[in-house]
C-alpha cells in the first residue's frame, strides 16, 4: 500500500508540500485538538518521507544501536540534510531536535559500544537524546492489542522511557523557542 501512494506521490505537482497543506488545514480546522502532530514514517528515503519532512519543523531520528543502524543513520542525516537546503530556499525551517536511540540493549557489548562511539562523536554527541528507548516485549503487546503504550503499559520501562523523552522534546523545542 505505502509503495502504491509513494508511487502515486511521485506524478502530483508540487508533492513535496502535499502532507503540509492535508496537516495545516486539519489543524486550522480544529486548533483546539493539536499541540503537536507527530509523523512517524518507515525508515527509507521514499517520496512520503520527504514530503513528511516538508510538513515538518523539526525531525527526530530513531536510530537502533546495531551496526546496520549506524550505517543507516547518516542517510537518513544526509537525506534530511538535502530535504532541508530544499525547505529553507521556500523561507521554511527544518531543524533536527536529535538522534533517539531505540531498541536499547544495555546487556549487549555491542549496543553499549556503538552508544559509547557515538557520544564521543561531536556531531552526534549533541543531537543524542540522553534517554534510550529499551528493549521491552510490552511495546510488542501495546501494537498486538492496537492501543498506545501509555494505555495498557504505561509503567513499564519503555513506558517510562517514552515519558522521559517526551520530556526532553518539550525542553528541546522550549530551548530553541
Amino acid at each position: 500500500a505505502m509503495s502504491t501512494i509513494n508511487k502515486e506521490m511521485y506524478t502530483m505537482q508540487l508533492r513535496e508540500y502535499r502532507m503540509r497543506t492535508i496537516l495545516t488545514q486539519l489543524v486550522n480546522e480544529n486548533p483546539e485538538c493539536y499541540d503537536f502532530v507527530f509523523i512517524d514514517c518507515n525508515p527509507d528515503l521514499s517520496q512520503i518521507n520527504e514530503s513528511a519532512l516538508f510538513a515538518s519543523d523539526y525531525v527526530i531520528i530513531p536510530l537502533e544501536a546495531t551496526a546496520f543502524g549506524l550505517r543507516g543513520v547518516q542517510y537518513v542525516i544526509d537525506f534530511y540534510q538535502s530535504v532541508k537546503e530544499q525547505v529553507k530556499e521556500q523561507n521554511g525551517e527544518l531543524d533536527l531536535l536529535g538522534i533517539m536511540l531505540n531498541k536499547y540493549d544495555g546487556r549487549k557489548n555491542i549496543t553499549k559500544d556503538i552508544s559509547e562511539a557515538l557520544m564521543q562523536d561531536s556531531y552526534y554527541e549533541e543531537k543524542l537524546f540522553e534517554t534510550k528507548i529499551p528493549v521491552d516485549t510490552n511495546i510488542e503487546q501495546a501494537q498486538n492489542y492496537g492501543e498506545p503504550l501509555f494505555v495498557t503499559f504505561g509503567k513499564t520501562k519503555a513506558g517510562k522511557a517514552y515519558k522521559a523523552l517526551a520530556q526532553e522534546v518539550l525542553d528541546r523545542i522550549n530551548q530553541k523557542g
